[in-house]
């Protein structure tokens, strides 16, 4: 008993002097990530790094629907699997909007597809590469789309598909730029195995604002593609002035993982303008560190 007395009065200064030195260390840092999972983003087109827990759908289009963002962009990206849609957006165009008040304004967004202007002009053209024919039932719509020389067609649009267009970030006026740019935003686009088109996104943060004023902001994020027809008119009106319509749209959407085609686009989609919109919470990398 008297040897561990001794021993116990022998370390006592010793374990003093290493609790006041630990009083003058630094706290490791604590570092918090973007989000739960974390997703080592390329812009190439290719969606294979997101998981499809990520993915919302709008219900209208089948338009599958992810977004991220690591602290230094935001991430968006877009899967396409009606082929109709795609010749739609390709030929007539498509803008998203970023909203940071998370209300539905369009003062700024980026513009890609860029509108074809031909195929504004010219209905039929759309109506014709699309499959669509003014009477036409659902079911003949998906036959001809079924029978269009998608591969053909895809590679001759995709010619066009080169650079986008940037309005209302500030700093920037409305310009046309390419679609990969170096410390701007960025976009590339591909289809996979199964004929659906991938649009990826990214967007540096500071290009919306400083990233101490982002961090948990809540922000709205939409789409609208273009139509021959505006969203609230519908594509028998010309034949028939009682028939009017609302373009179907969604405000966040339900989750429906996975990629494959369903049978919720129809004729009078493919022609009407569309809307999309939903909303996402920047949760940003906290102190600094790794990322």
């Amino acid at each position: 008993m008297r040897f561990i007395l001794v021993l116990f009065i022998a370390i006592l200064p010793c374990v003093l002097s290493f609790n006041s030195h630990a009083r003058n260390i630094a706290p490791f840092p604590f570092y918090a990530i973007a989000d739960t999972e974390i997703i080592h983003h390329k812009t190439d087109g290719i969606v294979n790094e997101w998981p499809s827990s990520k993915f919302e759908s709008d219900i209208a289009t089948d338009i599958k629907y992810a977004i991220d963002n690591d602290g230094n962009n935001l991430y968006i990206v877009l899967n396409v699997p009606n082929q109709g849609i795609q010749t739609k957006l390709m030929k007539l165009g498509m803008k998203l909007f970023i909203d940071l008040k998370g209300k539905k304004k369009e003062g700024r967004g980026i513009s890609f597809p860029v509108k074809d202007e031909a195929a504004v002009a010219n209905d039929n053209g759309f109506s014709k590469a699309a499959g669509i024919q003014a009477g036409d039932d659902v079911e003949k719509t998906n036959r001809a789309e079924k029978s269009m020389d998608r591969k053909a067609m895809r590679s001759t649009m995709a010619l066009h598909l080169n650079y986008m267009n940037v309005f209302g970030f500030d700093g920037s006026e409305t310009h046309d730029q390419g679609l990969q740019m170096p410390g701007s935003i960025n976009i590339a686009f591909a289809w996979d195995t199964a004929d659906a088109m991938h649009i990826e996104y990214t967007i540096p943060l500071k290009m919306l604002d400083n990233l101490p004023a982002l961090n948990q902001k809540e922000i709205s994020i939409g789409w609208r593609i273009n139509g021959i027809y505006p969203a609230d008119q519908s594509m028998r009106r010309t034949s028939n002035a009682g028939g009017r319509g609302r373009g179907k749209s969604a405000y966040g959407g339900s989750s429906q993982p996975g990629f494959g085609e369903t049978n919720h686009v129809n004729r009078e989609t493919l022609v009407r303008e569309q809307n999309i919109w939903t909303k996402y919470t920047l949760n940003l990398p906290i102190g600094e560190g790794p990322r």
